[in-house]
């Protein structure tokens, strides 16, 4: 079975956990003293720390009891084991590690875009972790090889709307700062208005948001982070 779950962090360090398997004191521990714990926890298999190397947001694919699929093994970099991870309550969190808890989640649920949760059954699992490595553009081509036509067109077109909706800004402002020497510049301002404003109207069009909705279905396919997890006990 496979589970998405998506993950932000500003301390480039992500975590699994089970609230369950950290002391019960962790929420009232000082973050200096937790930071200070977390390799001797790591150790007893109560959490695993990811490094991503920086700051933003990550997608998981958590695997349950099957391996990562082919379309995903070319791109596996790394692989970092944890013979066992113990999750006692079947809730299993990967968040940034600013948003760890034992008890109180309320730092998560203020920022829910910073974790999020899978469920597996109770016990102890092995745990392997791969960070995923993709060429320069590969979703980008990707795209274009499943939309293809003109769909893609569409999407693509946007670079150049914004482009050119930036140097009729600078046209209008200018046709603007020159009206009193050269009164017919006045003309030029609706064609400029018109300009920086079709990347406002293609973006919310709904062609454009099924088109981006697809592009983002697509890149979840392909996730950061990989998570192999099979019962240990």
């Amino acid at each position: 079975m496979r589970h998405l779950v998506e993950a932000g962090t500003d301390a480039a360090l992500l975590t699994l956990f089970d609230p369950a398997a950290l002391p019960e004191d962790f929420d009232q521990t000082p973050l200096d003293d937790q930071i200070s714990l977390w390799d001797k926890l790591e150790q007893q298999g109560r959490m695993k720390l990811v490094n991503t190397g920086g700051d933003g947001s990550f997608l998981l694919h958590a695997y349950e009891e099957e391996p990562a699929p082919e379309n995903l093994r070319p791109y596996l970099q790394e692989p970092i084991v944890l013979d066992k991870l113990q999750v006692p309550s079947g809730t299993l969190y990967f968040t940034g590690t600013e948003y760890v808890f034992a008890r109180d989640d309320s730092r998560l649920r203020k920022n829910p875009l910073m974790g999020g949760s899978l469920p597996l059954k109770p016990g102890v699992w092995h745990l392997t972790l791969y960070r995923t490595e993709y060429p320069d553009d590969f979703h980008d081509r990707l795209f274009e090889e499943k939309l293809r036509g003109p769909g893609y067109r569409l999407w693509n077109s946007m670079g150049c709307l914004v482009g050119a909706a930036v140097l009729a800004v600078v046209a209008t402002i200018a046709s603007l700062f020159f009206m009193r020497l050269m009164p017919w510049a006045v003309s030029a301002l609706p064609l400029g208005l018109l300009v920086v404003s079709l990347p406002f109207i293609v973006g919310n069009s709904e062609s454009f948001r099924r088109i981006d909705a697809k592009k983002r279905e697509i890149e979840r396919e392909y996730p950061s982070i990989v998570a192999v997890l099979k019962r240990a006990v």
